[in-house]
């Protein structure tokens, strides 16, 4: 009896430390964005990312980054967040597998369009500071919600 109550315990804590991944807020992303390059990496482990990989996307030197274990699929690692920050064109990427983190965090960029203006494409809002990308990708065979942000040009 005691052990099953000890598995019970155990199992309720692993869950609940699965569930407690926070969510990214729109400030943590501009104050990424905001952050000098030098200082981008300190920026993103302060939110308790590490970084897991660079790579080369369309050109550009990518430094990724994770956050919260999921679960793993073919033998990789498949982490709740994902920030990629993109060193040449200054611009930061974040993936969640939470559809109700992305759509809070879309709904906050999009409330502002009083200070700002959306594109003709629903995916795309322009504001006074930054342009947001939203969309899906697949990242090692799994889907993830995307929010990406970099400086009006």
């Amino acid at each position: 009896m005691q052990s099953n109550l000890i598995l019970l315990a155990f199992l309720a804590t692993a869950i609940a430390g699965q569930a407690q991944c926070p969510a990214l807020t729109l400030a943590d992303l501009q104050t990424l964005q905001r952050a000098e390059s030098h200082l981008k990496d300190s920026k993103i482990n302060d939110l308790g990312f590490d970084l897991r990989s660079e790579f080369v996307v369309r050109g550009s030197k990518i430094r990724g980054y994770s956050k919260c274990w999921n679960t793993t699929i073919r033998q990789k690692a498949v982490y709740e967040q994902l920030i990629w920050l993109n060193t040449e064109q200054n611009s930061v990427a974040f993936y969640t597998l939470q559809e109700a983190d992305f759509r809070a965090l879309r709904q906050s960029i999009v409330e502002r369009r009083s200070s700002g203006s959306v594109a003709e494409n629903p995916d795309v809002y322009v504001g006074h500071l930054f342009m947001y990308h939203f969309g899906t990708q697949r990242i090692d065979g799994v889907d993830y919600f995307m929010v990406s942000i970099a400086f009006k040009g």
